[in-house]
């Protein structure tokens, strides 16, 4: 199996475990920023999905609540109500999954937790789960996968 086959079946896996939608269909919503389809794909609440987050990444929570750009209080306000994640937070989460299924593809999914949270010399130090909390980090730690990606599949 390719790379680019085993990174796509693995995301789209990803993406129904958290989202409980297909990545194409997220794509198409949040593209459009349409708020009415994403409160319609997303079925939990911002507390039940931060914690799916957390267990598909192996990243702790209080990893988890800066890449998706939420604090412990709006998860605890969130926790047994029918509140949905923001477009923002789908957005973050989303790009989050994509980047794990693609580290997913590279390493074993069991591993992938604590390569995340490992600082990593080629990225000034820093573990690539930090790079996940802004749009910057978060194509560079593209960049650097796709690298790696190369170097191993190239």
């Amino acid at each position: 199996m390719s790379q680019t086959h085993l990174f796509q079946q693995q995301f789209e896996t990803y993406s129904t475990e958290v989202f409980g939608a297909s990545p194409q269909e997220l794509r198409r919503s949040l593209e459009k920023a349409d708020n009415k389809a994403i409160a319609v794909l997303v079925k939990t609440s911002t507390a039940d999905w931060a914690d799916q987050f957390s267990a598909l990444t192996g990243l702790t929570k209080k990893e988890v609540y800066p890449i998706l750009g939420i604090s412990q209080a709006t998860v605890s306000r969130s926790r047994g109500s029918n509140a949905k994640p923001s477009l923002e937070l789908v957005d973050r989460a989303f790009q989050g999954i994509e980047l794990f299924a693609r580290t997913a593809a590279l390493l074993d999914r069991e591993q992938v937790g604590a390569w995340l949270s490992s600082p990593k010399q080629h990225l000034d130090g820093q573990a690539p789960y930090q790079l996940l909390q802004t749009a910057t980090g978060r194509e560079r730690l593209k960049r650097y996968l796709e690298s790696l990606e190369a170097v191993t599949y190239g």
